[in-house]
């Protein structure tokens, strides 16, 4: 018999309240007082051993984190560099484990080919292909169905002690999906994002991670590059006279090559999520605090506060002990976070972000939570084709 498989965790869900209210898109159909047992899960989606190794390796240890840690509720959060890891490979494992991921698995088995032939369609020089190339030879993966590449990629990154990309690219059972996701984890910084008090919180969705775009990205294929033009500037304007920012401009370009979105966003409770932002606003936030010049953050996101941006892990080698971590991890590097809490308007926002990607099925605690969030989705859309079909929501929130 086929075990229920949860592509999101419990602890997860239990987050948002022991019985919590879905709408299903495809069905148009509205429930409440679902038990988190039943919902976002499906029968027989993993094999049992990454059923199991997604339980004793990744959720266990990362809720046991949450616990430790208070992760969910600090105003002041620290983690140690082993921490930081394993909340990294929660992430990462977030973004992979969906059954979203497993019906678009074709095109992100085949990213470096794609990349390649892109490349070389835009005829650029020998050395730009080089740098489509993959780092590593696959072995071994030519023969898997996409189904069974699928698998070994969530096998690879649950059974790694951590999911940095120079681990990944060691190991045997590496793919370049696993290492292009690492890749991005590492690429960016970390921020953590509370909802607003009043009225709103954060809606959960079933796809793992969401992410914001710069304005007029209209196709998956040809991206805005609002972004990457502005570093490309500022690479060629640079004269050279600081060498530590000549190189920071350069790692940051580097860094954003496989990163296009603003920022990734993973839920964590209806009252907070850990945000991955894009290298690029740690520039813009270093060439602001010298008094250099920066363009306004909404040239390129609709979230306009730059403590957002700016709330990233500080790094520190000194002694932590007065943290409460265990003994043998009391000396070296620590990460710490100040959440950042949103206001009305920019939690709307973000849930508009949540309800815009959704496979199929949306949750929230209840209907005088989401209410203001749809309305603005629904206000959003209201002059073109939305691309996710609310209208039954829409009749049940008396919005039509």
């Amino acid at each position: 018999m086929d075990r229920n498989n949860h592509y999101v965790p419990q602890f997860i869900l239990r987050q948002y309240g022991d019985h919590l209210c879905v709408f299903n898109t495809k069905t148009q159909s509205f429930e409440e007082g679902r038990n988190p047992r039943s919902i976002y899960s499906e029968k027989g989606l993993y094999p049992d051993d990454i059923e199991e190794g997604l339980q004793q390796r990744v959720e266990t240890p990362f809720a046991e984190l949450v616990h430790q840690t208070d992760l969910l509720n600090q105003k002041r959060i620290v983690l140690t560099s082993t921490q930081f890891d394993l909340l990294q490979k929660y992430l990462v494992v977030s973004i992979l484990r969906t059954k979203s991921t497993s019906k678009e698995i074709k095109q992100g088995r085949h990213f470096y080919d794609n990349l390649l032939q892109m490349a070389k369609t835009m005829g650029l020089s020998e050395a730009n292909l080089m740098l489509s190339l993959p780092p590593f030879t696959e072995k071994n993966a030519e023969q898997l169905s996409d189904i069974e590449y699928w698998y070994r990629t969530l096998r690879c990154l649950i059974s790694a002690p951590n999911v940095r990309p120079e681990t990944i690219i060691q190991r045997p059972d590496a793919t370049y999906l696993a290492y292009y996701w690492s890749n991005i984890l590492y690429s960016g910084h970390l921020s953590f994002w509370d909802a607003s008090p009043y009225q709103d919180e954060f809606v959960l969705t079933d796809v793992g991670m969401t992410s914001e775009l710069e304005p007029d990205y209209d196709n998956p294929y040809h991206p805005s590059h609002l972004k990457e033009d502005t570093v490309k500037h500022l690479i060629t304007v640079d004269d050279g006279s600081n060498p530590q920012y000549s190189f920071f401009l350069m790692a940051t370009a580097f860094l954003m090559a496989s990163f296009q979105e603003n920022f990734m966003m993973f839920p964590l409770s209806r009252h907070r999520m850990v945000v991955l932002v894009n290298p690029f606003f740690k520039l813009r936030t270093t060439r602001s605090a010298k008094k250099m010049k920066v363009p306004p953050l909404s040239d390129f996101t609709g979230l306009t506060d730059d403590r957002l941006f700016t709330s990233s892990e500080i790094k520190v080698v000194a002694p932590i002990s007065n943290f409460a971590i265990p003994p043998e991890e009391d000396a070296g590097l620590c990460f710490t976070f100040n959440p950042v809490r949103l206001n009305g308007t920019e939690t709307r926002y973000c849930n508009t972000l949540f309800l815009d990607q959704i496979s199929e099925i949306v949750g929230f605690s209840s209907l005088e939570k989401v209410k203001r969030s749809v309305k603005a989705y629904q206000r959003l859309q209201k002059d073109f084709v939305p691309r996710v079909d609310y209208s039954g929501l829409y009749k049940i929130l008396g919005l039509t």
